[in-house]
């Protein structure tokens, strides 16, 4: 049989030998096709591009496809690459010039430059497909210069004084010191200029108020040779710009712009011009101390909620119906002291009964009551954790209201008993049996104090504790003054506000009185008051993506100004603030002023005396942002 298979599969090879003969004519072979490979790898969808410090750039990321960029890395630096995508995930891999992989991350990769080269960016879709923007900054690469604007030329002859600056605008006179001029913005209306006559060295004072609509102009200062000296919007509490103490520089004609929001609205803008600084106050915002709630005596207790465990050593308000069975529920915890105690409160009729039942369902404890007085049952040393039961009944059939409280100290309730003053002793007693007395104190953080208790009797073991209004224990202490005489010595206050002295007996049924004394070792020094502030710049703006928006001001030299940018509510801006001396050279900068925030906040001493720009930028994104320059005062 296997003769006959081989013989068969021999003549079916010889036929297709035949089939696959070239033919004996002149006709064409058919073309072989060669199928394309599969692979798993994306492709680039172009030639790596080089990519600029400081310079956004954008580039479409299809799915399954990667795009690439190059750029020269210094040894030693420090460069940041982040990815923006819209409707694409990216995933971004950085190469050494070797071909090495440095770092690796889904919108954002941070290296070290190990050597000087040229490194490679590669971003890939890992989920989506769409537009990408890439920006790449570092360490040591210097940001953009402020732009230059250009003068226009000085025409002879002209008889009405012209603004320096070439821009669009309506030129509508000149302002004169010491004088106030009007003006009214139309819709959508083009700029107002303004020249006035100065002398280097004197100080200018401009003042624009916004008397009615909605332009909410902003004003700016040229120099004779169209630089920016200063601009505000809104220093003027808000209502207005407001440029002080702005030192001139040269000497001629100057130009007022003042730009609209585009809204209709009339205003009015002074000039002053001085030899000498004017006076400013600067302005020092007190926070008023809150007045804190002085702790209730006899509180009002919450009703039970079925279904709601109780609190430690707090009563809730109940109500057993005749012949009923109310039961409420506690979670303790191996080691606690427990003590339950069922109050009925005045005029109720309510002997009560109380049956304490453990996790396993197990009785561990009973008490009985009168309508005068509580069912107590205290002590009992937990030695199983988990969910306790309580049940509520009436001796005799007896019902009424009550209050029901547990504790895992061995107290079920505290008694708030007043206010105490330093060194003034205060004698008091227990009231009952696993209840605790609660003084209030008025502490100032910082303070630091001393506490002590003196039994007046053989029997009574205090327990003294200081604890915050929030419930933190501060201090805990027994035998620290001898036997039974608890004493807290040193303990330091760590926020202002009302504090509790907590005295309870360390045995539910060893009663007595005892003398509670506390004083000052320390009184907290009076908080320094914080610094005064002047607004110097107040500006509402936008910034488009990739682009920087540069805002002058004047300052002097060893003048402390903070500079804050925020992106305004619904904007995607994610702020950059970064403040150029007239030198040129950056002297602060901000991205995300802290792990909470996206806002740009720092501090910074000018070294000079010029115009200071600070400059605005969006990273990897663009919107509205809300500006502010403030000189601080020490």
């Amino acid at each position: 049989m296997r003769r006959w298979m081989v013989m068969g599969l021999a003549v079916l090879m010889m036929a297709g030998l035949a089939a696959c003969s070239p033919p004996t004519d002149n006709t064409l072979l058919p073309t072989v096709m060669q199928l394309p490979t599969a692979t798993d790898e994306p492709t680039p969808s172009a030639p790596p591009v080089p990519l600029a410090y400081n310079l956004p750039t954008r580039a479409d990321l299809r799915e399954a496809s990667t795009a690439e960029w190059t750029f020269e890395g210094t040894a030693g630096d420090t460069v940041r690459l982040r990815a923006l995508g819209e409707g694409v995930q990216p995933a971004l891999t950085l190469f050494s010039p070797a071909g090495e992989v440095l770092a690796t991350g889904a919108e954002m990769v941070e290296a070290v430059i190990p050597a000087s080269g040229v490194y490679r960016l590669r971003a890939e879709a890992a989920a989506g497909s769409g537009t990408v923007e890439i920006g790449l900054t570092s360490d040591q690469q210097p940001a953009p210069a402020p732009p230059t604007l250009t003068p226009i030329p000085v025409l002879v002859g002209v008889p009405t004084p012209t603004p320096a600056l070439v821009a669009e605008g309506d030129f509508l006179g000149i302002l004169s010191d010491g004088q106030t001029q009007a003006g009214e913005f139309a819709l959508a209306s083009a700029p107002h200029l303004y020249s006035f006559e100065a002398q280097a060295g004197q100080f200018l004072h401009l003042a624009l108020d916004s008397v009615s609509g909605g332009a909410q102009p902003t004003v700016t200062v040229l120099s004779p040779v169209g630089e920016p000296v200063a601009a505000d919007m809104l220093s003027d509490n808000g209502g207005g710009a407001l440029l002080r103490n702005v030192r001139l520089d040269s000497s001629g004609s100057y130009t007022v712009r003042l730009t609209s929001t585009g809204n209709p609205g009339t205003y009015t803008v002074r000039l002053d011009l001085s030899e000498l600084a004017f006076p400013v106050t600067p302005t020092v915002v007190i926070t008023p101390t809150a007045i804190p709630q002085t702790p209730v005596l006899t509180p009002e207790y919450l009703a039970a909620e079925r279904g709601v465990r109780l609190s430690p050593n707090t009563p809730v308000r109940d109500e057993l119906s005749a012949g009923g069975v109310n039961t409420h529920s506690f979670y303790a915890y191996q080691g606690d002291v427990l003590a339950v105690g069922v109050v009925p409160t005045p005029g109720s009729t309510l002997a009560p009964s109380v049956e304490l039942i453990d996790p396993d369902g197990n009785v561990v404890g009973t008490a009985t009551g009168a309508n005068t007085r509580p069912a107590l049952f205290a002590g009992h040393v937990v030695p199983l954790e988990g969910p306790y039961t309580v049940y509520v009944t009436g001796v005799g059939g007896s019902f009424g209201a009550y209050l029901i409280a547990f504790g895992s100290d061995g107290t079920y309730a505290d008694l708030m008993r007043g206010a105490l003053d330093p060194d003034t002793p205060i004698i008091s007693a227990f009231e009952g049996g696993a209840v605790a007395d609660m003084w209030h104190i008025y502490l100032d953080a910082g303070d630091v104090v001393s506490v002590e208790v003196l039994p007046l009797d053989g029997v009574v073991a205090p327990v003294l504790e200081l604890v915050r209004a929030d419930g933190e224990l501060l201090g805990i202490d027994r035998e620290s003054a001898g036997a039974r005489s608890p004493r807290l010595n040193g303990v330091a206050a760590q926020e202002s506000g009302f504090h509790y002295l907590r005295v309870r007996p360390a045995e539910p049924t060893l009663l007595g009185a005892y003398q509670l004394t506390w004083r000052y070792l320390n009184i907290a020094p009076t908080p320094t008051p914080p610094p005064g502030t002047l607004p110097v710049v107040s500006l509402d703006g936008a910034v488009a993506p990739g682009e920087y928006v540069f805002v002058p001001f004047y300052g002097l030299a060893g003048q402390v100004v903070t500079v804050s940018v925020e992106s305004v509510a619904s904007s995607l801006l994610d702020p950059v603030a970064s403040l150029i001396a007239p030198s040129g050279q950056s002297i602060g900068s901000s991205d995300d002023a802290s792990p909470e925030t996206l806002n740009a906040y720092f501090e910074a001493t000018l070294p000079e005396d010029g115009t200071y720009q600070v400059r605005v930028n969006g990273y990897l994104s663009g919107g509205q942002f809300s500006l502010r320059v403030e000189q601080v005062f020490r």
